[in-house]
């Protein structure tokens, strides 16, 4: 009998240290911003594009890079952070030379106020115009978003989006559709400080509709993602990234001149973000 009790009473003990190490593993995945605090995130994204019309095959990439400084002014109840938001940079390009080669372009000072939730969806954005009027824009700035639960190595998760770009900068509106499966890949030391890693990889499909010059423009097209970031659990933030987007599309052009236009696009990403 004292032999089945000792049995048991060590089934118990495993049972309980199991749940610890679980209680001690687990990360939970969200952000936690504090009133006063400023962040600076800095960012890299590379885009290469080759593309053949009419016969010709052109090839172009361009460099953007890109300095964000976060001031959080208000965190309520919910957790939800208020921020003003200056973003910065500079983009080189390296077109073909009948779209006039290379080129540079500052990126000046942009103010903008944000207001994000705790899992990084964004819940508000406006930005001053030349004409000092309070515009609402969607998305200028976006972080990574996180599942705001707790999570140990191993666990996976799935997200599916429905995303729209339309600028006036491009003749196509486009919608993508995203299926990404995210994999946690468990802690990791990186310049002595534990992190948190997640891999990433899923597909696109791209759809768009536009015209121009009495032409109208049809996009398809399909793609992939994959890539990682690490989370610091000790500032609750995002403190890197990097990510590689591939897509192969077709722009089906009719009207007075009728033609296809097979484009692909690789886009890397990098970045960093501190506490200050």
């Amino acid at each position: 009998m004292k032999k089945i009790l000792s049995v048991m009473a060590m089934v118990i003990a495993l049972t309980l240290m199991c749940n610890n190490t679980y209680a001690q593993d687990a990360v939970t995945l969200k952000y936690n911003f504090k009133e006063g605090k400023a962040y600076k995130t800095v960012t890299k994204v590379i885009t290469t594009t080759a593309q053949s019309m009419m016969g010709q095959e052109m090839k172009f990439d361009v460099t953007l890079d890109i300095q964000t400084d976060m001031n959080v002014t208000k965190v309520d109840a919910e957790g939800n952070a208020s921020m003003l938001i200056n973003v910065k940079g500079n983009m080189e390009m390296n077109l073909p030379a009948a779209a006039g080669g290379k080129k540079s372009e500052e990126i000046k000072n942009e103010a903008i106020s944000a207001t994000f939730a705790p899992d990084g969806k964004s819940i508000n954005q406006s930005q001053v115009d030349k004409d000092g009027n309070n515009v609402t824009v969607k998305d200028y700035i976006k972080l990574t978003e996180l599942p705001k639960k707790a999570l140990i190595k191993g666990d996976t998760w799935q997200d599916k989006r429905v995303d729209t770009v339309a600028n006036s900068a491009s003749p196509i509106a486009v919608i993508t559709t995203t299926d990404t499966k995210y994999t946690v890949v468990g802690k990791e030391m990186v310049d002595g400080k534990e992190l948190f890693k997640i891999a990433y990889d899923g597909t696109m499909e791209i759809a768009g509709k536009g015209s121009q010059m009495g032409m109208e423009m049809v996009m398809e097209g399909t793609g992939a993602t994959k890539g990682f970031y690490y989370y610091n659990p000790a500032l609750s933030i995002v403190v890197s990234t990097e990510g590689l987007i591939e897509m192969n599309t077709n722009i089906n052009v009719s009207g007075p001149q009728s033609m296809t236009i097979p484009m692909s696009q690789t886009i890397k990403v990098t970045s960093t973000t501190e506490a200050l």
